[in-house]
């Protein structure tokens, strides 16, 4: 959770003032999607994806899953290859994620990590957690649920 905070600090304090920085690299990770097809998340490629870890049995999840379905500006990025969700249930057994595959719409990428702990340990302590990436996987925001939908509206404009 300490690497978390500190990130989130540095992003928050670096933008304010207007400086620069070494942007940190989210680590390259292998998923599974419901077709059994594997994939790398730096193998994505669009201007921005929004990472998001969630759980089923999660009452926020659920409740910012609903505000984006419902957000007409990131499907719109979504359709027009902007952005893409890559939605991550960790921390489960694959037969759970496939019964739960309902949780995620189909315009995001509905994806599950056999081996998440190195994941779970360096970035996730809750759920939702959200990440932000640029084009080249660098972590450019770790947003709480109502800062995920300001930059959405941000960045559709």
């Amino acid at each position: 959770m300490l690497r978390s905070i500190i990130i989130f600090i540095n992003l928050v304090f670096f933008s304010f003032l207007g400086f620069s920085q070494d942007k940190e690299r989210f680590m390259d990770f292998s998923y599974i999607t419901p077709g059994e097809e594997k994939h790398n998340l730096y193998d994505i490629k669009t201007d921005y994806i929004l990472l998001y870890f969630y759980s089923p049995v999660c009452e926020d999840c659920e409740k910012i899953k609903k505000k984006l379905i419902n957000n007409q500006s990131l499907n719109s990025l979504i359709e027009t290859k902007r952005i893409t969700l890559l939605a991550v249930l960790p921390d489960v057994e694959k037969e759970y994620w496939l019964d739960n595959l309902e949780c995620v719409p189909n315009n995001w990428i509905n994806g599950w990590n056999e081996n998440d702990r190195e994941i779970i340990t360096a970035y996730l302590h809750t759920v939702p957690t959200f990440f932000v990436l640029d084009k080249d996987k660098n972590i450019v925001l770790c947003p709480n649920e109502k800062e995920v939908l300001k930059w959405i509206k941000t960045i559709s404009k």
